[in-house]
């Protein structure tokens, strides 16, 4: 029932100031207040693996891939169908209209009609179940720099996304940080995260109270 009840609009780099402000901004400044440990990104609600395996490709162009060692970036979604769609790694031209031509040579092969991530890519990204209701997480899915919530919240009533969001910040580590789809932005402002602009985009993180949140 979950998997039919879900909507799964996706394609690669959609909305790329988000993923612009994570390679150049967001990571630069967690590297210079580094504690040597990976850092840890979220893509919730990742669908057929879009967004998540977009952060991997951009990652790449920006740090190498000798420098993916220091990142762990992991795609969670209800839906169990889209996420074994999205482990497979193989997508067809709807899911580019956001890819370059450039991006798509050095990025995929085609494969039988269909264009594959190569697995260089495809092994970069940890697919989970994630349900943002259930009453504890794994410890593979706490502890996270970075949060994509991007596009999935224009689905649910206020008083739900505040409960989300309760659960996203459990999720996130003391600096974390939260990035929702640009249309969603005044719609989340809810008093439960704080909103900060940098560099002409909006996203939220954790107020000072919040870090004595309990643990999930």
């Amino acid at each position: 029932l979950i998997n039919r009840l879900t909507i799964n609009e996706t394609y690669f780099f959609r909305e790329p100031e988000h993923i612009d402000l994570l390679v150049n901004v967001l990571i630069p400044q967690r590297q210079a207040a580094s504690d040597d440990r990976p850092i840890r990104i979220l893509s919730a609600g990742c669908s057929s693996g879009e967004e998540p395996y977009s952060i991997v490709m951009a990652l790449i162009e920006r740090f190498g891939e000798a420098a993916l060692a220091e990142f762990r970036v992991i795609g969670g979604d209800i839906d169990s169908q889209v996420l074994a769609k999205a482990k497979k790694g193989c997508y067809n031209e709807f899911s580019f209209r956001g890819v370059s031509v450039e991006r798509r040579h050095r990025f995929f092969d085609r494969v039988n009609g269909v264009f594959q991530l190569k697995e260089a890519v495809r092994q970069q990204v940890s697919f989970h179940e994630l349900n943002l209701f259930a009453p504890t997480m794994t410890t593979e899915l706490r502890q996270f720099d970075v949060i994509f919530f991007r596009n999935v919240s224009i689905y649910f009533d206020t008083p739900t996304r505040k409960i989300i969001q309760q659960q996203l910040i459990r999720l996130l580590t003391d600096q974390g940080v939260l990035l929702i789809g640009s249309a969603e932005t005044l719609a989340n402002d809810l008093g439960v995260l704080s909103l900060v602009e940098q560099k002409g985009v909006f996203y939220f993180t954790k107020t000072a109270n919040h870090s004595l949140a309990p643990k999930i």
